[in-house]
């Protein structure tokens, strides 16, 4: 585990532990899309613009996810997490236009299933890392408690909007990751034709670099069967994902452990040594 701590940052630690017959969900999307394609290169080639899926001219960006339910789900918790970057100098990487008040980064707009209107969300966490190794530019990443919201609107298409982060993109930086940027949305729910299930949600914000060490942190509350076999589900997201391992070009592919470096998770889409590429998937699926 690394000993340095990056200003900003906020350590792992459980959000909702919930016990009940039932199971989660975990939707999202990118708030960019890339204006010419996105190749199997690192994402800081290709220029990316601004998702706009709701055609609408009082927002300036959009993006939606799919929530699937079952008929006789009830929702018990849901958590609304969106980050990127913001406040970038043109002096770190040209070319690229600042989002339209990086200030606001705590607040968005969210359309539910249920209404054809946009509501306000505001964060009430929120963590923003600024220094080195981030000189010039800043990443953030913010959470609002949604239950009552999920929990009244069900399943169906969810449209984020106004998340505020930088864009553009097209060349090379050493001192820069490229913009990113994009939200989550977990709902645990409860279903008597579930089996009985303990799901727990961490949450923290951190930096992981080209040369930076590994980072770990511990998971606690785990309960499982006394006896028998049994399967456990995984859900993680995380920011600014290459395509490909970037292994020859002097950069180590990203991954994630459990127990050991050796266990280390992986589907048909998110190699063992490579796992954050910039895809949406669940079980070896694209959901975007």
């Amino acid at each position: 585990m690394s000993t340095q701590v990056l200003a900003g940052s906020r350590l792992f630690v459980e959000r909702k532990m919930i016990e009940t017959k039932g199971n989660f969900e975990f939707i999202g999307n990118s708030a960019f899309v890339c204006q010419s394609g996105c190749s199997n290169n690192a994402h800081n080639y290709a220029q990316m613009i601004y998702a706009d899926i709701d055609g609408d001219s009082s927002t300036f960006n959009s993006s939606m996810a799919h929530l699937t339910l079952p008929n006789n789900a009830t929702v018990e918790w849901a958590g609304l997490y969106w980050g990127g970057t913001v406040n970038v100098s043109t002096s770190v990487w040209s070319g690229l236009i600042n989002a339209p008040d990086g200030s606001q980064r705590n607040r968005i707009k969210l359309k539910t299933p249920q209404n054809n209107q946009y509501i306000e969300i505001n964060a009430t966490v929120s963590d923003t890392i600024s220094g080195s190794p981030t000189t010039g530019w800043q990443a953030y990443q913010a959470f609002a408690d949604v239950t009552d919201v999920v929990r009244n609107s069900g399943a169906g298409d969810y449209t984020l909007a106004d998340l505020q982060v930088d864009y553009g993109g097209g060349n090379e930086s050493t001192s820069f990751t490229g913009p990113f940027g994009g939200w989550n949305l977990i709902v645990v729910y409860s279903d008597d034709n579930e089996k009985l299930r303990r799901i727990n949600v961490w949450d923290g914000y951190d930096f992981i670099y080209f040369s930076s060490a590994n980072k770990s942190f511990p998971i606690n509350h785990i309960r499982t069967p006394l006896s028998g076999t049994f399967e456990a589900e995984v859900a993680f997201s995380c920011y600014d994902g290459e395509r490909v391992n970037l292994n020859g070009g002097g950069y180590n592919g990203d991954f994630v452990a459990i127990n050991q470096a050796s266990n280390t998770l992986s589907n048909n889409l998110n190699n063992a040594d490579n796992v954050c590429n910039g895809t949406i998937s669940k079980h070896g699926v694209n959901m975007t």
